[in-house]
């Protein structure tokens, strides 16, 4: 199952990734709600349905989120090289 939804959530999480660097997006909540979105998305698509377990793939997600940021999103859209 975790390797089905990877699959489901790789497109929409690298349009926010882009989106991200275009906009120069750092915040840690735009990546979370991101995320959030993406693993309500994903839930919905696997089971074309949202149930009472929607809530544990958008916590997920927000999670996933914030790992993503704490990586690399809060440098987006910085010039390589650039002051810190």
């Amino acid at each position: 199952m975790m390797r089905i939804t990877g699959r489901v959530a790789r497109i929409p999480a690298a349009l926010v990734i882009w989106l991200s660097e275009k906009l120069r997006m750092r915040s840690f909540l735009f990546f979370g709600c991101a995320g959030g979105a993406i693993g309500a998305l994903s839930q919905a698509v696997l089971f074309q349905t949202l149930s009472n377990f929607t809530w544990f793939f958008v916590v997920v997600g927000f999670l996933a989120g914030l790992g993503y940021w704490i990586i690399a999103g809060r440098h987006a859209g910085r010039e390589s090289g650039g002051p810190a």
